[in-house]
């Protein structure tokens, strides 16, 4: 029922051996108003989240375009990385970690299917993309 514009409800039970309907404890219906009250904030966090999420997807994606102007990347396992030193690499993997630093750095950990990982240094807009998708 609604009192003054609010959700109300009069909770009876009947106790063993009674034919009467009695009206719930105080405590009992403070622990109820508790619960209700605690279902109702996740429903609206809910919304709130799945909102958000909604509109994240619908923001531009930042893209990683390879720089033109540097020499051409060459494709390497990681096992490889580390013979190529000062020559520029193109890694292809899985992110197996990702660990936001602050606001301008993340470190990504790159697998590839070997028992070895490469961890990698993002700054900029990649930073920013990591951080809204998280």
């Amino acid at each position: 029922m609604q009192v003054d514009g609010a959700d109300k409800a009069l909770f009876l039970i009947k106790k063993e051996g009674s034919e009467e309907y009695t009206e719930i404890a105080k405590s009992a219906s403070k622990r109820l108003q508790k619960t209700l009250d605690g279902i109702r904030k996740k429903e609206a966090k809910a919304a709130t989240a799945s909102a958000a999420a909604g509109a994240a997807k619908e923001t531009d994606e930042v893209a990683i375009i390879e720089d033109s102007s540097l020499p051409k990347a060459e494709n390497v396992k990681i096992r490889q990385a580390g013979e190529k030193r000062g020559v520029r690499v193109a890694v292809r993997g899985w992110v197996a970690t990702a660990r936001i630093q602050s606001r301008k750095i993340v470190f990504i950990d790159l697998r590839d299917g070997s028992d070895l990982y490469l961890q990698c240094l993002l700054q900029g807009d990649l930073v920013y993309s990591i951080k809204r998708h998280s």
